[in-house]
């Protein structure tokens, strides 16, 4: 059953891919990708990634560490914020996203939020130590320049904020199995996915940039023994 679950994950990424390959520019990718969705709402391709009982499980895992301004980094079409917002009262709500596509339909779920148009790994526009709380869900896979993100993660959050993450994660099992039976699908070329993360190598990489790690869980698993993603939630401290 395992094996067969797998199967099908990497089946839907093979053609993402495939996808990816002929187009040349990140921007346009994502634009693309965007128009797709709005044009074909029921393409499996692109199917909604945070149904409710997802959305659900992710708000109560962290809804402790959510401030009163956040921003969701990588912001998409604006279903996390949008969810919050349903939660709890916030006071501010930004969000970054690189599509002005999605922008414009996060726009339709809720206006309540102010998103601006901009890369995850770029100058962000916003003030220094701001925010209370950055979330990023299913973004820093996809990330080039990791170390300039957590950087402007760094200045714009305040003293203490908490940076939220969610993505893929590995643990023995799941490395044994991949690099057994689907090292060539999971790691192809043209995977979107150019950042590959354990709890350990998150941890390192954040220590870096001068954040400490205060909450871990797996969030969807295969069968409860091996893990999709996991949600980590990161303190900004002071630099040793």
């Amino acid at each position: 059953m395992i094996f067969k679950a797998i199967f099908k994950y990497l089946e839907q990424k093979e053609t993402l891919n495939n996808y990816i390959f002929n187009h040349m520019t990140i921007n346009q990718y994502y634009e693309d990708k965007w128009m797709r969705r709005k044009r074909e709402k029921k393409d499996k391709l692109f199917a909604d990634q945070w149904p409710e009982r997802e959305l659900c499980m992710f708000y109560e895992s962290i809804s402790k560490y959510l401030g009163k301004k956040i921003l969701d980094i990588g912001s998409g079409d604006g279903t996390v914020l949008d969810y919050i917002s349903r939660r709890r009262k916030v006071k501010k709500m930004v969000g970054l996203e690189i599509s002005k596509i999605a922008i414009e339909q996060a726009k339709k779920k809720n206006n309540n939020v102010k998103y601006f148009l901009g890369s995850a790994d770029d100058v962000y526009p916003f003030e220094k130590e701001y925010f209370d709380t950055l979330i990023m869900t299913d973004v820093i896979e996809h990330i080039m320049d990791i170390n300039t993100m957590l950087s402007q993660c760094r200045l714009v959050v305040k003293r203490e904020g908490k940076l939220i993450i969610v993505t893929p994660v590995f643990n023995l099992l799941k490395k044994i199995i991949i690099a057994s039976f689907f090292w060539e699908s999971f790691f192809h070329p043209t995977n979107q996915h150019i950042r590959f993360f354990t709890k350990k190598s998150m941890d390192l990489i954040m220590r870096k940039h001068g954040f400490k790690r205060i909450y871990y869980r797996w969030g969807l698993t295969w069968f409860g023994i091996m893990p999709q993603n996991a949600y980590f939630v990161y303190k900004k401290i002071k630099n040793d």
